[in-house]
């Protein structure tokens, strides 16, 4: 279970730990291309929507957040302009990923529990 995500994480270092992208023309459709390159790199997770036609989508896609793929399950439609707003960071998100994930198996190590980061206690 994971205590933070690595969008809170870099919201939580402040606007100066990271870029924001609004409306990236990333390609025009053509019926037959599916892959698609963002301008960056190091794409924050859960901070990406990619839009077909001015239109957001929230399926179809799959984005390689350390590569800034994105790879559409099938080829946007001929003339269809595909635009991105992402945030993105010097730093891999698989990297911070691994660091939280780490960070998650020391404090269930150290206290010998798991704890469920939506849930409240009133233990204390």
């Amino acid at each position: 279970m994971s205590y933070a995500t690595t969008h809170e994480v870099w919201k939580n270092l402040g606007k100066d730990a990271y870029s924001k992208i609004r409306t990236e023309v990333v390609g025009t459709g053509d019926d037959t291309t599916t892959i698609f390159d963002l301008d960056h790199d190091n794409v924050i997770s859960s901070s990406e929507t990619i839009y077909t036609g001015g239109t957001a989508i929230t399926s179809g896609y799959s984005i390689n957040l350390d590569d800034g793929k994105v790879t559409f399950t099938s080829a946007p439609i001929s003339g269809s302009v595909i635009t991105a707003d992402y945030d993105y960071a010097d730093i891999p998100d698989s990297w911070v990923s691994e660091i939280l994930n780490q960070a998650n198996e020391e404090v269930s190590a150290s206290t010998g529990r798991i704890f469920n980061s939506t849930s409240v206690s009133d233990e204390y």
